[in-house]
């Protein structure tokens, strides 16, 4: 998903009416891989990570 996000907002200049909304979106998906009981806990503590560095620029 961070990947994606990067690759899209580096074609063009984003705003808020498009960066709000990719926030939004990568924060929930982060929220579903950290609840995922496939993952390891090595997993959940990356994406606890990277959720609470989303939230730091939010």
């Amino acid at each position: 998903i961070l990947k994606d996000a990067t690759l899209y907002f580096s074609h063009a200049t984003p705003n808020l009416v498009t960066v709000i909304p990719a926030m939004d979106h990568i924060d929930k998906m982060l929220t579903s891989y950290l609840y995922h009981k496939k993952y390891l806990s090595l997993i959940h503590s990356a994406v606890r990570l990277a959720k609470k560095t989303l939230n730091w620029y939010y």
